[in-house]
This record gives C-alpha cells, structure tokens and sequence, in this order.
C-alpha cells in the first residue's frame, strides 16, 4: 500500500465572477508543496481554491517470477531440419512444439502436389495458417486455402485434406493442433488415431532413420528442447 496525495481544483475566482472544476493528482508530498493555490493562465494567472487531500491506494508489484528462463525457448524454421516422408510419403514435417500429455501439437507441414490424407475426425480444434501453395477439403471444394488464408477447425468436425495435382509449388502450412486426429478409410472403417505423442514417435523415427539424430522441437510440461 502506498499514500497517494491529491490535489482537487474546484473553484476558479475572476473579476467576472463564474466558477470551473479541474482534478489532478501529485504521487509525492513535494510535488504538492509546489502548487500553492495557483495555476496558470496565459492571461490573468488567476487564482483557484484547492484542498489537498491524501488516500491509501494498492499498487500493482511486479510478480515473482515463477518459471525461470536463462534463454527462450524458440526455434528459426529457416535452420530446423525439415523431415521427409512422415505422416505419409512426400510430406515434410518440421516439428516446432509437441506435448503429449496437453494434446497439443504445433507444426509446420509441407505438402507435394496431389497427396490426399484419410479422411479424420478432430476431437479437438485446428488453427492453420497457409504460408504458400493451395490446398482444400474434399468435403468443401469451393473454398480452396491459398496462400495468406487462415483456417479454424472446431472439435467434433471430420473432412478430408486434399492437395491438387495442379499445384506447381509444395503447400507450406502452419498448423496448431489440439486432441486427436481419428483416422477412416474409405468405408468410414478405423484405421488409426493421430495426436501429439503419435507425431512425436513418427518425427523421432524419421530423424533417426535421415541421419539428423535426435528429431527438434519444443516439449510440454517439462519445457526444453527434445534433444536436450
């Protein structure tokens, strides 16, 4: 707590008789003592009738910091492998923030020309960016995402990703994901469930298997970085 002294200008004196309200506040005692009844007027300086109060009032504190971070946690996608051939073949994966136990995955996703994944249930909602190239839903082929668009996904919806063989470019995307991805083929049959801890086993087994070691990205919970 802290004593805030304020000064209060209510009455203006003139010649012409009249009154005018005004209201400031001084943070010190000091400030106070320099204001003696006066403020100043670009004519006749005239003078106002003050009273000086003073109040307790709560100041916000900085908090105590509860995480301590030496360096923060980022990753440069002009650097970061980009790993082939996960999820399916032709599809660069750059893994950036993976939590198994949230159910949250964030990822960057590059996709070849004319490449369809199963059609999927979410459980949980989708926030895509595309950075380039084009792609849309089967179940929605009059609202193409191209370059620039970017998409929210609500838990509980199902459709299919598709690519067209048109496209001359790999689509790049961004992608936040939370839940799961319930994976059908065809005839509605299951065939697998995708979601954060798949994600992390597939781009760990690709990393390993294209010689770039440990797969990098940021882990949940216990943040740091997966190969640390």
């Amino acid at each position: 707590m802290e004593w805030v002294y304020t000064t209060a200008v209510t009455t203006k004196v003139s010649a012409s008789g009249g009154s005018r309200g005004a209201y400031y506040t001084e943070k010190t005692p000091e400030s106070v003592s320099t204001h003696p009844g006066y403020l100043p007027d670009s004519v006749t300086n005239d003078i106002y009738s003050c009273s000086t109060q003073y109040h307790e009032e709560e100041i916000m504190t900085l908090p105590t910091t509860i995480t301590v971070q030496d360096k923060l946690l980022t990753i440069d996608t002009n650097t970061a492998p980009i790993l082939k051939d996960v999820i399916l073949p032709g599809i660069q994966v750059q893994p950036l923030y993976l939590n198994a136990e949230e159910g949250i995955w964030v990822l960057r996703v590059l996709f070849p020309p004319g490449i369809t994944l199963p059609k999927h249930f979410h459980t949980g909602t989708v926030h895509l960016w595309t950075i380039s190239g084009a792609w849309h839903y089967v179940e929605y082929p009059d609202q193409p995402q191209t370059a620039g668009c970017y998409l929210y996904e609500p838990g509980g919806s199902i459709h299919t990703f598709h690519t067209p063989e048109t496209n001359t470019e790999l689509t790049d995307t961004f992608m936040v994901v939370t839940g799961s991805n319930v994976n059908y083929d065809e005839d509605g049959n299951l065939v697998g469930i995708m979601d954060a801890g798949w994600i992390a086993d597939a781009v760990n087994t690709a990393a390993a298997e294209q010689g770039v070691g440990k797969a990098h990205y940021i882990r949940g919970n216990n943040s740091g970085y997966s190969d640390q």
